[in-house]
């Protein structure tokens, strides 16, 4: 009989000893607070993590995140090219090596004799991380460039996956994924809650809170649930800062957010029928009110 996603998350954690957090590369304040809670939690226990994210840059208003700026967003030596050399006939008198242009020579000059092509292989190292978790992402493509220019990589080291998205297409080899709680952030505390350890200090519970507090719009959303407030109530007790969440994600706007907020309110559209509403945003809108494209999430 198969282990429960929560037990089967443990042992797998267990095993691991170098762990990938990472997540879909359109982000939102759940997957990032929760990647970042994941990250304190598992070097708690002793394990090597990075966080990647494809391009990530992050916006001013997630910037009161503890260990934010440890989030890559790219990967660092994934994996390493060997090139092994027979020498058991003959030993090294010098080894060297230059780069012209495109073009890495390597220069070994052997004590005696000479080396032959025969005595030349090459292969490629194992990948450096043991196990990917994956937060509140829907599917591989949503990782970005980290999965398309990686694929042997994803599909050959064990992914849980970890969301609270009825959308989840439940790709991971392990899937954590809780259509009844209103966020990553809650999932992940339910993850650990479940191992009867203590894993909360000041970071970790601010990080989880953040991303509850965002998926739900501080507690306003349907979704929210008895379950959800004790979790919220738990974390608060914990030492969640919960005023410099709320302050951060919410009262605190620059004012070239502000005018872009007003270019998508100006041309905002509703059907009534369909009970739908759109808007539309432009190059020139960016300009005109001096934003980046990392202002949008916001928006």
């Amino acid at each position: 009989m198969a282990l429960p996603a929560d037990k089967q998350f443990l042992e797998a954690v267990r095993r691991s000893s170098h762990i990938l957090v990472t997540f879909r590369r359109d982000w939102s304040v759940d997957a990032v607070a929760s990647a970042l809670a994941l990250g304190l939690i598992l070097e708690k226990k002793g394990k090597r993590v990075e966080i990647v994210a494809d391009g990530f840059i992050p916006s001013k208003q997630i910037g009161f995140l503890p260990k934010l700026d440890g989030i890559k967003p790219a990967f660092s030596q994934l994996q390493k090219f060997i090139i092994n050399l027979d020498v058991s006939h003959r030993k090294i008198d010098e080894l060297s090596y230059d780069l012209e242009g495109d073009r890495l020579r390597i220069y070994i000059t052997p004590r005696d004799g000479q080396f032959d092509s025969r005595d030349v292989t090459t292969a490629a190292s194992d990948f450096k991380y043991d196990l990917i978790i994956a937060v509140d992402t829907p599917d591989y493509p949503s990782i970005g460039g980290l999965f398309t220019a990686n694929t042997d990589f994803f599909y050959h080291r064990p992914v849980i996956n970890i969301d609270s998205d009825p959308a989840n297409e439940n790709f991971g080899n392990i899937n954590a994924v809780d259509i009844t709680a209103t966020s990553s952030a809650e999932v992940v505390y339910s993850l650990f809650r479940a191992m009867g350890e203590h894993f909360l200090d000041e970071d970790v519970a601010t990080c989880l809170l953040a991303g509850m507090i965002a998926k739900t719009r501080s507690f306003k959303t349907a979704s929210v649930t008895p379950k959800t407030l004790e979790a919220a109530s738990e974390l608060m007790a914990a030492g969640a800062r919960r005023d410099e969440i709320v302050q951060n994600l919410y009262r605190t706007r620059s004012l070239s957010t502000l005018k872009l907020w007003g270019r998508a309110l100006a041309r905002l559209k509703y059907d009534a029928e369909a009970k739908f509403a759109w808007t539309l945003l432009v190059r020139q809108d960016f300009i005109h009110a001096g934003a980046k494209e990392e202002f949008l999430p916001d928006v």
